[in-house]
């Protein structure tokens, strides 16, 4: 199934939604302003728009877990590709992260997600 978005510049575009990852507003000096970061098997994706244009598209199908970021936004990640969830560690990760969520992107490569919520939400979230 496609999921249809809209890119930087207003355009029509898609991705098929078995190789959705994550998805999120984007934030700080190295993104777009104002749009979406999409992570799919093979690339990342920036769409204009807020991320709920594209959640009626993706939910119906892709189990989503609905998380938050260490700077407090909500990110969506595919249940079906969290192949990990370990507590943040003071020395490596954002102050405000408890856990560290880890998807599996393609063929053993992994990206990993750090959010506020602990262990045992981040459980309870994709259950």
């Amino acid at each position: 199934m496609l999921i249809p978005y809209k890119d930087l510049e207003g355009g029509d575009a898609a991705f098929k939604s078995d190789a959705f990852v994550r998805m999120r507003q984007t934030y700080g000096d190295f993104e777009p302003e104002g749009a979406v970061s999409i992570r799919v098997v093979s690339r990342r994706i920036f769409a204009g728009g807020a991320p709920d244009d594209l959640l009626a598209g993706l939910s119906p199908a892709v189990k989503l877990a609905t998380l938050t970021t260490p700077v407090g936004l909500p990110v969506w990640v595919a249940s079906d590709r969290i192949e990990q969830v370990r507590p943040a560690s003071a020395a490596l990760h954002h102050p405000d992260a408890k856990a560290v969520v880890v998807l599996s992107v393609k063929d053993e490569v992994t990206i990993e997600q750090q959010v506020r919520e602990t262990v045992a939400e981040v459980a309870q979230a994709t259950a």
